[in-house]
């Protein structure tokens, strides 16, 4: 059940416990776009966000030496009855951005987005709760643990790490070297444009799919009341390596 769901059904509870109070819902936030603007330092991004739908937008790189340009735009709307309703990012440390919403007690309504501009050279730390993530034409490294949320990935060049519960994974055109992916209770699938170096990737209680060019490779599963269809090429002595595990799901490795 989705947070705007189980928040609208705790307002209404409240207006049937309250018959003949007023129960009109305040508009506290309208989803307007707000901008900020900040500078991190060090080679690494660290991004940690507690509700919401995350995009990263790759920036062109910047080769400062001052540190590197982060632009945040956030949507936030939010309306309720009665509790405590707020939003706000904020830089905690050189690195690191913390993404922070509070909707507690009788709240109608509440959403959150962010669109984070980001130089595509900076490598990106993520950990997101109950928000989708998206992120495209990244060439540095991306590592990302998210609950309760989807993740969709295209054009990523830089090292890929993933981390998924309650959610599924879509990524396309991938040219990574390498990338891990580890997903429970939703599907995997993955593009590539270029044959990895190394590909990793585990799913329980999900189905696994894994779109390769054309050429050899060295394939290592690990099924679990499971079934696998491989239709590439495999050669014990290939420089592509692919280890999948799958439990109770299905596994294909097929080419693009």
């Amino acid at each position: 059940m989705s947070t705007r769901i189980r928040l609208a059904m705790s307002a209404a509870a409240c207006c049937v416990l309250l018959a003949g109070a007023a129960c009109a819902p305040e508009q506290v936030a309208d989803g307007r776009p707000k901008t900020q603007r900040f500078t991190v330092d060090g080679p690494t991004l660290t991004i940690d966000s507690d509700l919401g739908s995350v995009a990263l937008v790759a920036a062109p790189a910047d080769n400062r030496t001052d540190g590197h340009r982060i632009k945040v735009t956030r949507r936030f709307d939010a309306a309720r009855v009665g509790g405590t309703v707020g939003n706000e990012v904020r830089q905690t440390s050189p690195d690191t951005l913390q993404l922070n919403t509070r909707c507690s007690g009788v709240v109608v309504s509440c959403s959150v987005s962010y669109r984070i501009e980001v130089p595509a050279d900076l490598a990106v730390d993520l950990t997101a709760d109950d928000g989708h993530v998206r992120a495209e034409d990244f060439t540095a490294p991306l590592k990302a643990r998210v609950t309760d949320g989807n993740v969709n990935l295209e054009r990523l060049s830089g090292r890929v790490r993933l981390e998924v519960e309650r959610g599924s994974v879509r990524a396309e055109h991938l040219s990574a070297d390498r990338v891990h992916a580890d997903v429970s209770d939703g599907y995997l699938v993955m593009g590539f444009d270029r044959p990895p170096g190394h590909l990793g990737s585990r799913s329980v209680r999900g189905n696994s799919t894994l779109r390769l060019p054309d050429t050899d490779y060295r394939i290592g599963t690990d099924l679990t009341r499971s079934r696998a269809k491989i239709g590439v090429r495999r050669a014990a002595d290939s420089e592509h390596r692919i280890d999948a595990a799958v439990t109770d799901g299905r596994l294909r490795i097929t080419h693009r």
